[in-house]
């Protein structure tokens, strides 16, 4: 089978010669990425996540809360391995970009491996494979997001209702101190 010549062609251009557009884009995802900040294992993700998880260490001495502290817990879990997944996301995108930026896209140069030794497709393949990957991830981080809503719901509801259970015995012990002895 005879593979054609490369035809793709956008109002009469053709598509390798948008080069410099892609370059562009290339350029700005490079910083994006490069300014990101991810959680690291030191990082401020992870002191955030410790701090939460420190925060929620007194809930087990109010026994009003006991049924919601697996809820509140679980919040922070989810919390952390989302954070923990968006640090994973950065690398493997970061990888990829890594991968593209191997490719020459000039067109002398994709014309000469599509000629030769078609390489080009293999990087481009790779570097899709990996952003695929982040995207599941990404989705993942998505579901556990989704599971703290319900989550929050609930234990916020139930604080809700502790704190107003406390205010009214608040207001009552204050009223009986302030009642004359007769």
């Amino acid at each position: 089978m005879v593979i054609p010549p490369l035809k793709g062609y956008l109002g009469g251009e053709l598509l390798l010669d948008r080069v410099p557009e892609a370059s562009r884009h290339h350029k700005r995802t490079r910083s994006a990425l490069e300014t990101e900040q991810v959680f690291q294992g030191g990082g401020e993700g992870f002191c955030a996540m410790q701090a939460s998880w420190q925060a929620a260490l007194p809930l087990p001495q109010l026994p009003a809360l006991t049924r919601v502290l697996g809820e509140r817990h679980r919040i922070i879990v989810n919390d952390w391995q989302a954070a923990q997944q968006s640090s994973l996301i950065s690398m493997v995108n970061k990888r990829a970009l890594e991968i593209v930026e191997r490719v020459d896209f000039a067109p002398s140069a994709v014309r000469t491996d599509l000629a030769g030794p078609r390489v080009l497709p293999a990087y481009l393949y790779a570097a899709a494979e990996l952003l695929s990957r982040a995207a599941d991830i990404a989705s993942e981080s998505a579901i556990l997001t989704y599971d703290n809503e319900r989550r929050w719901r609930v234990f916020h509801q139930q604080l809700q209702q502790v704190l107003a259970e406390s205010a009214n015995r608040a207001g009552a012990y204050e009223d009986a101190q302030q009642a004359p002895e007769g």
